[in-house]
């Protein structure tokens, strides 16, 4: 059926067929199926299929099975001519070399098939190399010989093959050294594949250290985002505690300073009644002793000098209602009663100051003797009155420096003993006017003294 549609199929042709080696199986059929079939058999010599073999680099055991199937094939070859010589040419297969020209003469000669000068050009072909390895490696037998000259008297056109051994020798070596040349070539183009394959490879594992610590540091900036929503929730709930702490500390605060006020008025009122009782029903320093229990000339153990009162000294300007200023002069000093032996311990409250530099300047002496002294200011004053003094002072802004403190420890050696009085002198650095500052007074002062306390003790 196969056979039928191929005849049938090219039946509008006047000449068509084909070619294959396989078709070798398939002689007898076309001859006796199809009696208009001819045939162009075409044949090679054994070293043809050797060096075939070596070229195409086939992989068989010796050149003894090369030799087997080229009997086998021509052999059958062979005998199909003998039976079908008048519908057949039997050809060499150099007879196509150079454009087969006799070739061409015997088709249309012998088989009335008229062909064009062939172009050999896309002929396979065969190195040099592959030619001499092949002749080398040719097995020589009877059976092999027989055939090829066989084949040769057979053949419709004359053996011209005559291999010209030096000639394909010297293409040969030329071939070898392109051979190598190309080898080179191509070892340099595979060390270059290598380097480039190590290089892929190199940065194939950067890749893969690099997505795993993509993959760690994701992982790590999601449990850090946990703990971050973790500590902002504490946060919130912290200031949320805060924000009540707040809010009760601030109500202590309020309700602990509405209780400091009512104290510090009722304190004050009460000296304040006291003073006006002084101021109306004066009483002499005798009678003050007597009613003491301080028998006439007994010695004190302290004296408090209240500055805007009437005070024994001179560099003092007139009494204001909290105190006096020092000045004109730079030296101030006042006196005060002989007390009991011992240490002394001065205290001298300073409201005010013209200037930082008179304040951190200035000297203290007792009786003529130099004595160190402190200077606390309002934001470490302690004691149970301290908040008082400053109410007195009217210092309620808590970010001032005033009142500040002046304490002195005089050694028992300059307490005077053999005078009624003792001195405390005030030596500031300079005096300075308001008009400085604009103002309309053009007195120069010094500080302002709100008192000075003296006291016989221990010094602390």
């Amino acid at each position: 059926i196969y056979a039928a549609d191929i005849v049938v199929g090219n039946s509008h042709q006047s000449v068509w067929g084909w070619a294959s080696p396989d078709n070798i199986r398939l002689l007898e059929f076309w001859a006796e199926y199809e009696p208009n079939c001819e045939f162009v058999l075409v044949y090679g010599m054994l070293e043809d299929a050797l060096a075939a073999h070596e070229q195409d680099d086939r992989e068989v055991s010796s050149g003894t099975d090369v030799a087997a199937d080229w009997l086998q094939y021509h052999n059958r070859l062979l005998s199909f001519y003998h039976r079908y010589a008048d519908r057949s040419l039997l050809l060499p297969l150099s007879a196509f070399d150079e454009g087969a020209g006799e070739v061409t003469t015997l088709l249309e000669k012998k088989l009335g098939v008229s062909a064009h000068r062939l172009n050999n050009e896309t002929k396979y072909s065969v190195s040099s190399i592959a030619q001499l390895v092949a002749r080398a490696n040719a097995p020589v037998s009877e059976e092999v010989e027989e055939l090829s000259l066989e084949l040769k008297v057979s053949s419709d056109v004359s053996f011209h093959q005559n291999l010209d051994v030096q000639k394909v020798a010297e293409t040969a070596r030329r071939e070898f050294l392109k051979l190598i040349e190309d080898l080179a070539e191509k070892d340099k183009a595979l060390s270059k594949l290598e380097g480039v394959e190590e290089e892929r490879a190199k940065l194939k594992r950067e890749l893969e250290v690099s997505q795993n610590q993509i993959v760690e540091l994701q992982a790590h900036q999601n449990s850090s985002k946990k703990k971050v929503e973790q500590l902002n929730d504490e946060v919130s709930e912290f200031k949320k505690i805060v924000a009540l702490q707040k809010e009760h500390y601030e109500g202590v605060t309020d309700q602990l300073s509405k209780m400091q006020c009512e104290i510090e008025r009722s304190v004050l009122l009460s000296l304040e009644s006291k003073e006006a009782q002084s101021a109306v029903e004066p009483v002499d320093e005798a009678a003050v002793s007597e009613l003491a229990g301080i028998p006439d000339g007994e010695l004190l153990t302290g004296v408090y000098i209240d500055f805007s009162k009437e005070i024994e000294g001179h560099g003092w300007h007139a009494a204001e209602p909290q105190g006096r200023w020092g000045g004109p002069e730079t030296t101030s000093n006042v006196n005060f009663r002989k007390l009991k032996p011992g240490q002394l311990r001065i205290s001298v409250w300073v409201l005010n100051s013209m200037s930082q530099e008179i304040l951190d300047g200035l000297k203290l002496l007792v009786n003529g003797n130099a004595v160190e002294h402190s200077l606390t200011r309002s934001a470490h004053l302690k004691g149970a009155l301290s908040s008082i003094k400053r109410m007195r002072a009217g210092m309620r802004d808590p970010s001032s420096q005033f009142p500040v403190r002046l304490d002195c420890i005089v050694p028992a050696a300059f307490h005077s003993t053999e005078d009624d009085a003792n001195k405390l002198e005030i030596v500031c650095p300079k005096a300075l006017s308001p008009e400085i500052s604009g103002s309309a007074d053009s007195r120069e002062l010094t500080i302002f003294v709100n008192s000075v306390e003296a006291r016989v003790g221990d010094g602390t």
